[in-house]
């Protein structure tokens, strides 16, 4: 539904293998945020079939954005992943992610009466 309704820019692929869907990949595209003016995004899912997993599928797409990326001039990739998913950790490091230089920082919502 974000991918439908966010007004922003986004790139998406989907894999296929034998005639099926195989897995999916949901980029957003950023030209400026945080006070920063440079072209980046943000892998906000992937995903691949379990009974294809272990394939080289989410390699293969991975591979395919990073090249779409660099030719419209997106310099670096983000994503965040759960500190404990050591499955997607170790996926991401075998991609070439490193830990980022900028800290996520998060606080709960709360509503202050005074």
């Amino acid at each position: 539904m974000r991918a439908l309704n966010f007004a922003g820019l986004q790139m998406s692929l989907v894999a296929e293998v034998d005639g099926r869907i195989a897995g999916y990949l949901i980029v957003s595209l950023y030209y400026g945020e945080y006070g920063l003016s440079e072209p980046t995004a943000s892998v906000d899912a992937i995903g691949v079939h379990p009974e294809l997993r272990g394939r080289g599928v989410a390699h293969a797409m991975m591979q395919q954005f990073r090249a779409n990326a660099a030719a419209i001039g997106v310099g670096i990739v983000r994503t965040e992943v759960d500190w404990d998913d050591f499955d997607l950790l170790g996926f991401f490091k075998r991609e070439g992610f490193v830990p980022a230089k900028r800290v996520c920082l998060e606080v709960k919502a709360t509503i202050v009466v005074k």
